[in-house]
């Protein structure tokens, strides 16, 4: 088992993407690390092999075991900082799928636990139906950053129902520092200000732009 690459390309991630987090209320988004496609591609393999005890696992290497996949997933998702939802988990039929979709992953909307752009960061490229307990969200949202070319509605039920918050970064990337106390405006809107969204959020639909 290739256990000390896989540690080193990962630590190299982590240390990266850790260290721009600290730096984003400066900075620009771009600062979050995105790996190109070969780098994520060899973090997928290296994993890959070391889960289905395979070796020279070749992009279209099956992962239809459904432990396994889901194992190898949320070792992926620790590593890259994305967060795939369960029906994009049972998608992964192959091992190109994942890597495929962790580097679109990285593109996409940035949550943080915290305010300031600071704790766990998972970055979502697709919806989220149910955001309940257990389901696939950060439990708290505490910021959230929007790159330019995305819109974000979160919605207080489950399936895209009940009261909306909308970010809408067509032009420019938004920002949401605090969801303690939302800075209201153009790109970010709402059917009910009254709301805590930082705790209330059941579903978020997630939308690239053209």
């Amino acid at each position: 088992m290739r256990i000390l690459p896989l540690l080193l390309l990962f630590a190299n991630i982590i240390f990266a993407q850790t260290d721009s987090t600290q730096q984003l209320e400066k900075k620009p988004l771009s600062l979050l690390r995105q790996l190109d496609s070969a780098t994520v591609w060899e973090g997928v393999r290296i994993a890959t092999e070391q889960f289905f005890q395979e070796k020279n696992v070749t992009p279209s290497f099956k992962i239809k075991n459904k432990e396994k996949r889901k194992a190898l997933v949320a070792a992926i998702e620790g590593q890259f900082q994305i967060n795939a939802s369960d029906d994009d988990i049972k998608s992964f039929k192959r091992a190109k799928d994942l890597s495929d979709y962790v580097f679109r992953a990285q593109q996409g909307v940035v949550f943080f636990s915290k305010n300031n752009f600071q704790g766990k960061v998972e970055r979502l490229a697709t919806d989220r139906k149910d955001c309940d307990e257990n389901a696939d969200c950060l439990n708290f949202i505490g910021s959230l950053l929007v790159p330019k070319g995305w819109r974000v509605t979160l919605f207080s039920q489950l399936k895209f129902k009940g009261e909306q918050l909308t970010i809408d970064a067509a032009k420019e990337e938004v920002r949401l520092a605090s969801f303690i106390k939302i800075d209201f405006a153009a790109t970010v809107v709402t059917t009910n200000k009254s709301l805590n969204w930082r705790e209330d959020t059941r579903s978020i639909r997630i939308q690239k732009l053209k």
